[in-house]
């Protein structure tokens, strides 16, 4: 999957849990889930291979009813085949 993709099918995942967040364009990143090798040595077992994901972070600035802003965070984690693993958000 490339970036735009990424970013399509995170912008719907969130769309649809957080409507106020449209509009937002978010932050790609790909992380590599993978353990260094020298941490299996030290417990023994054999090295295992990790999972590259992407993370889609979309911040926006809200006001408060107080009327002080605060920066609402919100993240899509996605597998290389673009399906949703995880939706969280700042509180």
């Amino acid at each position: 999957m490339d970036r735009k993709q990424i970013i399509e099918i995170a912008t719907d995942a969130i769309s649809k849990h957080y409507p106020e967040m449209e509009g937002v364009e978010p932050e790609i990143e790909m992380m590599d889930t993978g353990i260094v090798t020298s941490t299996f040595a030290k417990v023994g077992i054999p090295p295992t291979e990790g999972q590259k994901i992407w993370v889609a972070t979309f911040r926006k600035e809200v006001i408060t009813e107080e009327g002080l802003p605060i920066n609402r965070i919100t993240r899509v984690t996605l597998d290389e085949s673009g399906k949703v693993i995880k939706i969280s958000e700042s509180k």
